[in-house]
C-alpha cells in the first residue's frame, strides 16, 4: 500500500512475485544479441500475469502500449506464439557442493535431498520414462504398425536419447544449446502427430505442384521445339 507505481524491468517484473492492481508494459522488445528483439511469449505472459492483487482485487488490468517501432501486430504474434516448455537450468558447481556437504556435517544427505527434489532430476526422471515406453513400443513387434510407423518410432527414440545425453552433458557429438534446441524441436515434432501431418501434407501439396510445373514445362518446350522446326 505504499508504493503506487514501481517502474521494473523485465527481470524484476517476471523474476519476483510482485503483484499489482494494473501492470503496463511499454514495449514488447527487448535488446538482446541479435540486437532488438521481440519478447518471449512466457515473458509476456509473466509480466501481464502480475496484475491483481490476490485477497484485495477481483480482476487485474494489463495495457500494452504500442511505439514507433512495435504495434497490435507484435503484441498479437508474441501472444499466439508457442510457449516454449521449461527447462531446467540446474547447473551444479563444486562451491554448491562444498556448502552442501558443509551444511550436512561432512554427509551427503542434505546435498542429496536437494538434488533429488530439483526440478532437473524431475525433468531426467520423464525423459527415462517416456524412453522406456518408446521402447517398448518398439520391442512389441505389433504386426499392425506400418514399416513408415516404425521408422518414425525408431527415429523418435534415438533422438530423445540423443537429447537426454545432450542435456545431461554426457554427448559425444556435443552439447551445446543450439543443438539440444534442434534435437527439441524435432522430437517435439515426431511427438506431435498433427503437426507431423500438415508437413506431410504440405510436403505432398508442393511435390504436387512442382511435378505439374515440370510437365508443364516440358509440354512448352516441345512445342517451342515445333515452332522452330515449321520455321523456315
Amino acid at each position: 500500500e505504499l508504493m503506487k507505481a514501481v517502474f521494473a524491468t523485465e527481470t524484476l517484473a517476471a523474476g519476483i512475485n510482485m503483484p499489482a492492481r494494473t501492470t503496463v508494459i511499454c514495449s514488447l522488445a527487448k535488446r538482446g544479441d541479435l540486437g532488438m528483439e521481440l519478447l518471449e511469449t512466457h515473458n509476456l505472459l509473466q509480466m501481464a500475469g502480475r496484475a491483481g492483487r490476490r485477497g484485495m482485487d477481483t480482476q487485474g488490468a494489463c495495457v500494452i502500449s504500442a511505439t514507433a517501432f512495435e504495434g497490435p501486430e507484435d503484441a498479437i504474434t508474441i501472444l499466439t506464439n508457442e510457449i516454449k516448455p521449461v527447462v531446467s537450468q540446474f547447473s551444479p558447481s563444486y562451491a554448491l557442493a562444498v556448502n552442501l556437504i558443509d551444511r550436512g556435517g561432512g554427509k551427503l544427505d542434505v546435498a542429496k535431498n536437494m538434488v533429488e527434489k530439483s526440478f532437473a532430476v524431475w525433468e531426467s526422471q520423464q525423459r527415462e520414462e517416456d524412453l522406456r515406453v518408446a521402447l517398448e513400443a518398439l520391442d512389441s513387434g505389433d504386426d499392425d504398425i506400418l514399416p513408415e510407423e516404425q521408422f518414425l518410432n525408431a527415429l523418435q527414440f534415438t533422438l530423445e536419447k540423443e537429447l537426454m545425453e545432450a542435456r545431461d552433458g554426457t554427448s559425444p557429438t556435443g552439447t551445446s544449446q543450439s543443438k539440444i534446441s534442434k534435437l527439441a524441436t524435432l522430437v517435439d515434432m515426431l511427438a506431435d502427430g498433427k503437426k507431423l501431418k500438415k508437413i506431410s501434407k504440405r510436403f505432398s501439396g508442393a511435390a504436387q505442384i512442382l511435378d505439374l510445373e515440370q510437365t508443364t514445362l516440358k509440354y512448352l518446350e516441345r512445342e517451342l521445339q515445333v515452332i522452330d522446326e515449321l520455321e523456315p
